[in-house]
């Protein structure tokens, strides 16, 4: 048996060991576990690179390069109303398209795009839902539709899919052609038209499993978790944050304790899986990018078979990802790993590589990744931004400074480093450097809504509340229909809350965000700030609680209200808050501290007590 996480998960299998020698090491063409005569011809290598826990691959739209989401959990391919724009595309009907995600209806038109090019493969004439809801970051997600039309291996953690076509294969042939002992499972009847799902357990009791790397994380429907003698009242069942689908509704989710949860040979024992108030269309659990880091998975079309073999390193993530907003070296690449991804031969693989390390958590693998590729390609800015951006999600402000400078050196004109540095060198107490950073990269971005938004944040990070309060107004004024307003309106409402200026303002800014963001925790959050600084400590609880009650971003939510009840007298109550708040996000809490809030946030008035 291979242990996988002593405490508190145990990872059980049958251990196998790749034959020395094995066939894709020469050519992904034969396999060790394959008939002479059956042959795995590479149809598509496709490189992925993980921003956080999204796997991206790069696309061609009619020619032009765009970046999508890889999505096993979706029946067919999106595109955004931005990205259908941008390239070109006609989009026919009126929104009348159903369109079913795990937080309810949206509604699509359709497009039809002309020529699609993913890595080596051609697809022509392809249908696309067009449906808004997935952010700026990627043109849309490939779905089944395309994904399904050659069999898929999907190893994420290596930085690599690859499209395949079986030739000469039939029942008898094991097509993980990387080792011959893997775990199969039987696809589930409709995996072709419905979910990619597979057969398992959770204590005992039969589940359906889809799987789904489209989300970030897996989860389980309360059903199911009943059918296992799990419910959110259960004992030792912790509210958690948020499942958010394609139309930006959270769910309620909840990670409770299970004794054993089975898939074929393979079993974690004695793990803690999150639950979810969500239709998940039909599935009772769907296994996500967390689950997909853990793997090495190949789904054969015809055998309407699933191959999977274990990578090491916890299978599901309960803690968010350390925070990376953005992928430097995510380029198309050349799609090159050698005969076997586990083994990359150029800088962009262990890029990715290292990409993937940081979703899993591993921030010293990520580290060794990316020094291996600036070993490799050391005049690429890029590689440097992205060991920078590691470093910084492991808490180690020194060493990522350096990176950055290194690559803005080499490249000193990209706004999204510019602001990265600029993040550090506020943390390392450089305000001066930071604002010159900032100016710099404003300049380099033109008129980029995102970037200027980002300042603002900045500013608000660094407790320079006025400047600030300043960015947030200009960009307000020059955005009044950008979907990023509810973000704007809340982060103008934390800076003036947190400054004790302008408190009504800042209930007002925080009104109209919860207008346009109902369920937004941060949006709440910052609304409870607004109404305890001035010293209303009743509706402040009442809005922190429900920030809590989605699951989202607990640290703002757990602050105010630990404040607001020692405001209230409520001594014990307000312990516990304010050291959940801790345990939420130290480094949040060590840059309140820092910057004297707590003090500042505890001056209720004593008449409000």
């Amino acid at each position: 048996m291979c242990a996988m996480e002593a405490r508190p998960a145990v990872f059980i299998r049958f251990c196998s060991r790749a034959v020395a020698g094995l066939a894709a090491a020469v050519s992904m063409l034969a396999a060790t576990a394959v008939r002479a005569e059956c042959r795995l011809e590479g149809f598509a290598a496709i490189p992925v690179t993980m921003v956080g826990m999204q796997p991206t691959v790069h696309a061609t739209i009619n020619g032009q390069d765009a970046v999508f989401l890889v999505d096993t959990g979706a029946f067919a391919s999106v595109l955004t109303p931005a990205a259908a724009a941008r390239y070109h595309v006609r989009v026919y009907g009126r929104g009348t398209q159903g369109v079913e995600g795990i937080d309810g209806p949206a509604y699509a038109q359709l497009a039809r795009v002309e020529h699609v090019r993913l890595g080596g493969a051609p697809f022509y004439d392809q249908r696309f839902l067009v449906v808004d809801g997935l952010g700026r970051d990627v043109a849309g997600v490939l779905g089944r539709d395309i994904l399904g039309q050659a069999d898929a291996e999907y190893d994420f953690a290596n930085g690599v899919m690859r499209l395949i076509r079986p030739k000469g294969c039939g029942g008898a042939d094991v097509l993980s052609y990387w080792t011959d002992r893997p775990t199969v499972l039987e696809a589930l009847p409709g995996y072709r038209g419905g979910s990619l799902a597979a057969a398992g357990e959770v204590n005992g009791a039969r589940i359906r499993v889809g799987f789904d790397s489209g989300s970030a994380y897996s989860d389980m429907t309360l059903k199911a978790a009943a059918r296992a003698g799990v419910t959110p009242s259960s004992a030792d069942v912790s509210q958690t944050r948020a499942t958010v689908g394609i139309m930006g509704r959270p769910a309620a989710t909840w990670s409770a304790p299970f004794a054993r949860f089975d898939l074929g040979t393979e079993a974690v024992l004695h793990t803690r899986l999150r639950i979810a108030q969500a239709d998940l269309a039909g599935d009772d659990m769907l296994l996500g990018a967390d689950f997909f880091l853990a793997h090495r998975i190949y789904v054969s079309r015809q055998q309407r078979r699933i191959y999977i073999t274990y990578n090491g390193g916890p299978v599901f993530r309960l803690r968010q990802a350390p925070t990376v907003t953005w992928s430097f070296a995510g380029g198309p690449g050349d799609g090159r790993s050698g005969g076997d991804p586990n083994a990359p031969v150029d800088a962009a693989g262990f890029a990715r590589r290292g990409a993937a390390s940081v979703s899993r958590g591993d921030i010293d693998g990520a580290v060794d990744d990316f020094s291996r590729a600036i070993a490799l390609e050391p005049q690429v800015a890029a590689l440097w931004f992205d060991r920078g951006a590691a470093e910084a999600a492991g808490g180690r402000t020194e060493p990522a400074l350096a990176d950055f400078d290194a690559g803005l050196k080499l490249q000193p004109d990209h706004p999204a480093a510019q602001l990265a540095r600029a993040a550090l060198e506020f943390d390392a107490g450089r305000a001066a450097e930071a604002e010159a950073d900032m100016t710099s990269a404003a300049k380099a971005a033109g008129e980029d809504p995102l970037i200027d938004l980002e300042i603002a944040g900045l500013y608000e990070h660094a407790g320079l509340w006025p400047q600030s309060i300043a960015a947030y107004d200009r960009w307000i004024a020059g955005h009044a229909r950008d979907g990023l307003m509810a973000d704007a309106l809340a982060g103008r409402c934390r800076a003036r809350a947190l400054s004790r200026a302008e408190l009504d303002l800042a209930v007002r800014d925080c009104d109209a965000a919860v207008r346009l963001r109902k369920t937004d925790g941060l949006v709440l959050a910052s609304r409870s700030l607004a109404h305890l600084q001035r010293g209303e400590p009743d509706p402040a609880i009442t809005d922190a609680d429900a920030a809590l009650s989605t699951g989202d971003r607990p640290f703002w939510a757990l602050e105010a209200r630990g404040l607001a009840e020692l405001a209230k007298g409520l001594q014990e109550r307000a312990a516990a808050d304010l050291a959940a708040a801790v345990e939420a996000d130290s480094r949040q809490a060590e840059r309140v501290r820092k910057l004297g809030l707590e003090a500042a946030l505890s001056t209720v008035p004593a008449a409000a007590r």
